[in-house]
């Protein structure tokens, strides 16, 4: 379980997390002289189950933005907190619409200071956090007030923190191995430690890792969790990696990269994204835009792909984001997106495609398979790429682009590895999947649907090509 704090600059943060773990989250000399956080602090608490529970401060200062959007990344729920004297603040208004944004599901808020006021002040503070949080889906947040000093509240505040971690332990914990890294230093006598927390799948000692999007090669040396040395780490969890390797050197990994499993490892300078604009923002076109993902900040510009407006019956707008540099990124990530200057935030956006193919096809076509790409279900995706596409679908892309483990396909299998559990699998049955060459020669990477008189319950294509030379694509009989 990993838990953000969240608002403005002294309003209590840090002494909150110091009142609930014992630990001084600001590490930095500069931030013990001039009493404020200026980088992320991290903190870990076992709950009265035993569970572990990571905190992560982040700066309130406007100034250190970037520092924060790193801090919410992957994080399952966040402590807005308010001080009571001053009430809600512009980086308390600004936070909590990135953590909607970024659809962070479960916020609590805090209000701090309570000893420097009186209890009609209290009632009013609450008051104008309800009134900043009418309307979003934090409206029922819960509001604990509690003095960090004296730790007054703060036995109440962890029994509903632990509550949160309980009914985050089901959660699912499907796809390739992806952490994004927050810190790197060097560790005497055991070399490279990035550090981070794991968005999806599982790690262990000996495991081959990439470092995207550099594509450097490595090996898990170690893994240390809250502290404590582990064989294993799953997602949803903070932890430290020492990497190995021939390629592997001091600088091999900084704050914006991502440790990966090496089928993950597929950087991109293209993202097709659909848009959730921030109140009061019109976007010009060809928008210069700084795009936040995982903890990497990247420079870019924001071009329409249709005339839409944010409608939410609609779902937003789609647009294509350009990238000044390759990042990695994978379907249903959540992006936030500022301006040039990064002095306003502008939008959130949901990645649909992180693979769009080079080939051009007719606007038309793009928009109709990225609200295909909406639908949660890879297997719904191939099948109407694949019917409808005049390229075809990619299937070399497809697990790198929805996180999806390519898994050994037996006859009535999906082509997610998955055996088909609706009637909808069955449209596989009135057509064959054929190759298709695109037109820059990469036959084997690409499958179509032809016709056949009947229906088939599986075949094979086998082809020659520069990468690899079998490719198998499954059809299934109704």
């Amino acid at each position: 379980m990993i838990i953000a704090t969240a608002g403005h600059i002294d309003h209590g943060k840090s002494t909150l997390i110091r009142a609930l773990t014992g630990v001084d989250t600001d590490r930095l000399p500069e931030e013990k002289a001039r009493g404020i956080s200026i980088d992320l602090g991290f903190a870990h608490w076992r709950d009265p189950g035993g569970r572990v529970v990571s905190f992560v401060d982040v700066p309130g200062h406007e100034r250190f933005i970037r520092n924060m959007l790193a801090g919410v990344s992957g994080i399952d729920a966040a402590m807005l907190v308010v001080a009571a004297d001053d009430g809600p603040m512009p980086q308390t208004a600004e936070h909590h619409e990135i953590l909607e944004l970024l659809g962070v599901r479960t916020m609590v808020v805090v209000l701090t200071k309570i000893d420097r006021v009186a209890g009609d002040r209290i009632t009013a503070a609450t008051d104008e956090v309800r009134t900043l949080l009418a309307g979003t889906r934090y409206r029922d947040a819960p509001v604990f007030p509690v003095d960090g000093v004296r730790r007054t509240g703060a036995d109440t505040l962890a029994a509903a923190l632990a509550g949160l971690a309980e009914d985050d332990d089901a959660r699912r914990r499907a796809g390739g191995f992806r952490m994004s890294v927050d810190r790197s230093f060097i560790a005497p006598g055991e070399g490279l430690v990035v550090t981070g927390t794991i968005a999806s799948g599982a790690i262990a000692t000996g495991a081959m890792v990439r470092i995207a999007p550099r594509g450097i090669e490595a090996r898990v040396r170690g893994i240390r969790v809250a502290g404590e040395p582990a064989d294993t780490a799953g997602a949803g969890v903070r932890c430290a990696i020492n990497l190995a390797g021939q390629q592997v050197e001091r600088t091999s990994a900084t704050r914006g990269d991502w440790i990966v499993d090496p089928m993950l490892d597929r950087a991109t300078a293209s993202i097709d994204v659909r848009l959730r604009l921030a109140g009061g923002v019109t976007l010009r076109p060809d928008q210069a835009v700084h795009a936040f993902l995982g903890t990497d900040d990247v420079p870019g510009r924001l071009l329409s792909l249709e005339a839409s407006v944010d409608d939410p019956a609609h779902g937003g707008p789609l647009y294509r984001l350009r990238l000044d540099r390759p990042m990695h990124a994978v379907r249903g990530d959540r992006i936030v997106i500022r301006d040039a200057t990064n002095a306003r935030t502008l939008a959130g956006a949901v990645v649909l495609d992180p693979l769009p193919d080079a080939v051009k096809v007719k606007r038309a076509e793009r928009i109709a398979m990225l609200e295909a790409l909406s639908h949660d279900d890879a297997a719904d995706a191939l099948a109407w790429m694949a019917r409808t596409l005049t390229m075809g679908a990619d299937l070399a892309a497809l697990p790198a682009a929805w996180n999806v483990p390519p898994a050994p396909r037996s006859r009535g299998s999906a082509p997610d590895g998955r055996a088909p559990r609706r009637a909808g699998a069955g449209r596989f049955s009135d057509t064959p999947l054929r190759a298709q060459p695109d037109r820059q020669g990469w036959r084997h990477r690409r499958i179509a649907v032809g016709t056949l008189k009947r229906p088939c319950a599986s075949m094979k294509i086998s082809m020659s090509g520069p990468a690899t030379s079998r490719m198998r694509a499954a059809i299934f009989a109704a």
